[in-house]
């Protein structure tokens, strides 16, 4: 026998010695979300590598399984005198990563929003290289969206952009609409190139714009914040518990009076702190009775038929293999920025570099620096939640970087807000592919067909709030449509 290794799945394929079938049960645990088994494929016969393993390969030598040789888990702890210590170091290795990002390019662009991550990118580039002259791409909303979004969301960016432009001249902003377009833009080309059905679909059509208008800008490379959220800017989840379990009571009773609400601190510290240690079965039950939308996720966000997750024992081995279907997440800090990071280096990167190809311009996040990434692992979590407000260490790193308006920001950005607007123009060819697809019995058995009709049938004339109704539109169809694509694509068929 022989061992071939690539890049790409689709080199192995061209050598004509492995047959093109995707692998089913990537299928299946990709509609569920589950991307924990980062050895697993979209083919059978094709393991990737993880990332920070090694593979020894020697001829007359049976195949050993991949060695870890680094892991973020194993980051060391990093404590610091003083709290404007942590944020000077942090400063200093996040202007370093933009530094190392830009080495050998002269025209950066930057998907910009107006959250902390790309814009903390973006005003270091323009604070280190004052001279150099910034283009930043925005993507905003259709005009025909009705603006309809829960209190503590936002949809439309232009406002903060604005504001950072305004404070640094160099700086240049296209906004971004990429109008008639949608979850299928460039989709044959990435099933091509990246060998797997996107994992963001709802996002991929101003995705794509953005590398676009890039490159016909002239620019040698984009830039963005991708991983922001798992290294500087991370939110503190898990420190109330952290506390607890560490013993650092004193400080978690403190916390507990900024965050608890109409709450007494006694029902804070069970509810914020206790809970994610309690059972698994009981944090479900409080999970449901305060509106989560975890056991009907089947009617929500995830396109499979529930009959047939319960037949196949779908649930059971992805629960073995780590994953939680009902995200109620790690207690552990550091845990969820692990797992964060690790499965991001297998989906993400696969699209990632599938999108560099298309659209011949490279891509550099400065907020996945192995050493800034390293270094917020390792300091404590008292740096992120201080007082009741999550991500203190980067709302402090950006003072005077950044508009006011974007540091004290608490809402959350919502990308694709205008999803419906887009959803109705394709709704009648939606509907039929659907009616199509349930003659393939592959699709049939897997994909709730009639539910997802359903649901496109009765179309609400709002955008509906985030609800398992409206997840059913905006995530589960356009995910099972594409990952139902992607499986016509491999096997050939045309419908």
């Amino acid at each position: 026998g022989g061992v071939m290794a690539a890049s790409v799945a689709r080199a192995l394929h061209a050598t004509g010695e492995i047959e093109r079938q995707m692998d089913p049960q990537k299928f299946d645990h990709a509609l569920l979300l589950d991307f924990c088994d980062e050895e697993r494929s979209w083919f059978t016969g094709i393991r990737r590598l993880p990332a920070g393993h090694r593979l020894i390969l020697a001829p007359g030598r049976e195949s050993e399984r991949p060695a870890c040789y680094y892991t973020l888990a194993d980051a060391p702890k990093v404590r610091l005198a003083r709290d404007e210590d942590y944020v000077e170091q942090a400063r200093a290795l996040f202007d370093q990563a933009v530094r190392g990002s830009l080495d050998g390019y002269s025209r950066p662009g930057i998907s910009l929003s107006g959250g902390l991550d790309s814009q903390a990118v973006a005003a270091s580039v323009l604070l280190q290289f004052p001279d150099r002259a910034l283009r930043g791409f925005t993507s905003i909303p259709e005009p025909e969206w009705d603006g309809r979004l829960r209190a503590d969301r936002f949809g439309d960016e232009r406002d903060k952009v604005e504001a950072l432009r305004a404070r640094y001249p160099s700086l240049s902003v296209e906004w971004i609409d990429a109008a008639g377009l949608w979850f299928d833009h460039h989709e044959q080309a990435m099933f091509m190139l990246g060998g797997l059905a996107p994992l963001n679909t709802g996002n991929m059509h101003w995705s794509h714009e953005v590398y676009r208008r890039a490159r016909t800008a002239g620019c040698d490379l984009l830039l963005g914040g991708d991983s922001g959220n798992g290294s500087f800017s991370f939110n503190g989840s898990g420190a109330r518990t952290g506390w607890l379990v560490s013993g650092e009571w004193r400080r978690l009773w403190r916390e507990l009076a900024h965050s608890r609400g109409d709450h007494s601190r006694p029902f804070a510290l069970l509810s914020q702190a206790l809970l994610p240690l309690l059972p698994r079965r009981l944090r479900l039950a409080l999970a449901e009775r305060k509106g989560m939308a975890t056991a009907d996720r089947y009617a929500g966000w995830c396109p499979l038929d529930p009959a047939y997750v319960a037949r196949s024992g779908l649930e059971e081995r992805s629960r073995a293999q780590g994953f939680d279907p009902d995200f109620l997440g790690p207690w552990n800090s550091r845990q969820w920025r692990v797992e964060f990071f690790s499965q991001g280096e297998a989906e993400s990167a696969d699209m990632q570099q599938a999108l560099c190809e298309l659209h011949q311009i490279p891509f550099r996040d400065p907020c996945a620096s192995r050493p800034l990434v390293e270094f917020c692992l390792g300091i404590p979590d008292h740096q992120y939640l201080r007082d009741g407000v999550t991500r203190w260490l980067a709302r402090r790193m950006l003072v005077g970087r950044v508009p006011d308006a974007v540091v004290t920001e608490r809402r959350t950005g919502r990308q694709s807000a205008d999803w419906i607007v887009r959803l109705r123009r394709q709704r009648e060819q939606l509907l039929s592919e659907l009616r199509a697809m349930e003659e393939d019995p592959f699709l049939a058995e897997r994909i709730d067909l009639a539910g997802l009709r359903e649901a496109l049938e009765h179309l609400p004339d709002e955008t509906p709030l985030d609800s398992p109704a409206g997840f059913r539109l905006q995530l589960a169809l356009p995910r099972a449509v594409s990952t139902a694509r992607f499986y016509r694509h491999v096997s050939g068929r045309n419908r």
